[in-house]
């Protein structure tokens, strides 16, 4: 498990990009991008109430644009070479992850495959939408 940056930007996605030395290791070895799992787990001192200590993603397939020494809002003090993973920033706020938040992150390997899935709706819109697109 590594200590991780995260960096809003706009990916228009629920996926992350990695860190360059984690995509650079991933494509070495041949890993599919649909078979990465990324995990982030929040510090127990970052946990409120009413949120999630982890977050599962996958993998966008590209590596995180952030340049930790052009970009000094995301370096560690202690660090210059910290790891940046880029999230949507929507996406992010949604989740109640802050732009530059330290988090840990780790690869998930291997993961199984789904069986099902249950949504459940939390509004009446949300019931709505699900009415109009149920299949």
């Amino acid at each position: 498990m590594s200590i991780v940056t995260i960096a809003f930007s706009h990916l228009k996605t629920c996926s992350v990009n990695l860190p360059a030395s984690w995509s650079n290791s991933l494509y070495s070895k041949n890993i599919k991008i649909t078979d990465v799992v990324v995990q982030i787990s929040l510090s127990k001192n970052q946990i409120s109430k009413s949120k999630k200590s982890k977050y599962y993603f996958g993998w966008t397939g590209s590596s995180s644009s952030i340049v930790n020494s052009q970009q000094n809002n995301y370096n560690d003090n202690n660090n210059n070479n910290s790891l940046v993973i880029e999230i949507d920033s929507y996406f992010g706020r949604s989740l109640g992850l802050k732009n530059g938040q330290k988090v840990y992150a780790e690869l998930i390997n291997n993961v199984q495959l789904t069986q099902s899935v249950n949504v459940e709706p939390l509004t009446e819109d949300d019931w709505e939408i699900l009415v109009l697109y149920i299949v």
